[in-house]
């Protein structure tokens, strides 16, 4: 009977020995680690999970440049579309023959072709926005003097040379409008903020075409 007794005995004290052996002590130091990885990497999550502010500051911005994009598609294709309206009575003020209103539609188109090659190239190196906003300078700039070219003792070779500038500042347009929209816009919303981009593209030419009848119309 006291054998009986003493074998659940020496049982419990080696279940005992066990539990407190280093193996024991290493699969609860390992459980351990383990708790204290996930709690650091729940940390990290925290820290880098952007907040409600900073995904409105990113949108804001995503709106900022699409906006900015389409706007300068739209003045570029407007203004060029505006100079074919008026080519009759641009003509007729300065006297220049049909041979000469195709060459200055010449210069536009041979400035137009050539430049988005170098825009493109330009704007990956440069950045999108900011090549932009130097040919909304440049063709703002043509555009005005354009406008003043009357005034010179050559205005036939004046407006060729203008011309040829616009047709470079606005042949910029179209690649560097695109590398804003790639550089601003994830990937899933592209296809959307370029619709809107070439919805002002196209856009800007029907409303060039009725501004500038438009303007014909009220000048006297």
């Amino acid at each position: 009977m006291q054998d009986r007794i003493e074998v659940p005995a020496m049982a419990s004290q080696n279940a005992t020995a066990a539990s407190s052996s280093p193996a024991t002590w290493r699969v609860e130091n390992d459980a351990s680690d383990v708790e204290l990885q996930n709690a650091a990497a729940i940390a990290s999550n925290l820290e880098t999970t952007p907040g409600k502010d900073d995904v409105s500051n990113a949108e804001q911005m995503q709106s900022m440049a699409i906006a900015f994009a389409a706007s300068c598609m739209f003045l570029a294709t407007a203004d060029r579309t505006i100079f074919a309206v008026s080519a009759k009575a641009i003509s007729s003020d300065l006297h220049l023959s049909t041979e000469q209103l195709g060459t200055l539609h010449g210069a536009f188109l041979l400035g137009s072709a050539t430049m988005p090659i170098v825009g493109g190239s330009v704007a990956d190196a440069l950045g999108g926005m900011r090549v932009l906003t130097t040919a909304l300078a440049g063709w703002s700039l043509a555009t005005l003097l354009i406008a003043l070219s009357p005034l010179s003792p050559s205005p036939f070779w004046l407006l060729c040379l203008l011309r040829f500038c616009f047709g470079c500042t606005e042949g910029i347009c179209p690649p560097a409008a695109l590398s804003t929209v790639s550089a601003w816009i994830p990937t899933r919303q592209r296809g959307r903020a370029l619709a809107k981009v070439f919805f002002c593209f196209h856009s800007g030419s029907a409303a060039g075409l009725l501004l500038g009848g438009g303007i014909l119309a009220l000048a006297p």
